[in-house]
């Protein structure tokens, strides 16, 4: 947001003059990593890299991270497939319902209400 500071200056004789400033305030987003996927039939595991730590994959370099989750989607990119999902975990496991076309998401939520993401579309034979 826009903030107004107020810059006051006096001199030793009681002389002032005032100026007043406007500061932007702006909020870098968070950094959604990269993340994986396996799949074995319809059994799917969503994760991200388990050699790097947890604090090294998640970074807002002007916050904290906050909230972080993986969701799956049908091709309509929307409708969210029951049992997929999964918050503050760096590793998701769901069985989806059919074949067909489907987008995993990755979300990264910051303290300022920002926040990125990652997708990534794939087909189940």
């Amino acid at each position: 947001g826009s903030y107004y500071a107020i810059l006051k200056a006096i001199d030793n004789a009681g002389l002032w003059k005032e100026r007043w400033l406007k500061i932007k305030v702006t909020n870098a987003k968070p950094t959604a990593p990269s993340f994986y996927k396996t799949c074995t039939g319809h059994d799917c595991s969503f994760y991200l890299n388990p050699n790097k730590p947890l604090d090294a994959l998640l970074k807002d370099k002007d916050g904290t991270v906050t909230e972080f989750y993986f969701v799956v989607t049908a091709a309509d990119k929307t409708t969210v497939i029951a049992g997929c999902e999964e918050t503050y975990d760096r590793l998701m496991s769901c069985t989806l319902p059919a074949a067909g076309t489907y987008y995993a998401w990755f979300f990264l939520f910051d303290n300022y209400g920002e926040y990125s993401y990652k997708t990534m579309k794939f087909v189940l034979k």
